[in-house]
């Protein structure tokens, strides 16, 4: 074999084995708007904020955890979103403790090996 027999060989060895390699999946997140601005609400009023996500990735998207900066803020989540999908993780903000401009937030972590974890914000200004 000469010196172009055994590059091409070399060659198509390589393809066959990063053939099966190459074709490893991985699921991507994208959220539509990281941020709800819930505008002015009355204290003790509860903050419900739905956040859109999508999973633009080739596998499945498993949300591992939501979790809230503070215990005013509970979130529940998809836990499994298929490629090509949407979903949504939901939170509440109980605002009987605040007055004024508020910011809280929900770190939610997943399986997405380029952003395994994504911050999430609620905003409002709470009025007595």
């Amino acid at each position: 074999m000469g010196k172009l027999g055994t590059t091409l060989a070399a060659l198509a060895l390589g393809f066959a084995a990063a053939g099966p390699a190459a074709a490893v999946t991985a699921p991507s997140l994208a959220v539509a708007a990281p941020t709800v601005d819930a505008g002015t609400v009355r204290r003790g009023e509860k903050i419900e904020a739905r956040f859109a996500i999508r999973n633009e990735g080739t596998g499945t998207l498993a949300i591992r955890e939501a979790r809230p900066a503070c215990g005013c803020t509970v979130a529940t989540f998809d836990r499994e979103i298929a490629p090509g999908r949407g979903g949504e993780v939901r939170a509440t903000v109980d605002t009987s403790r605040f007055s004024g401009p508020i910011t809280k937030t929900v770190s939610v972590v997943t399986n997405d090996p380029s952003h395994p974890q994504t911050t999430l914000t609620i905003k409002a200004v709470v009025e007595p």
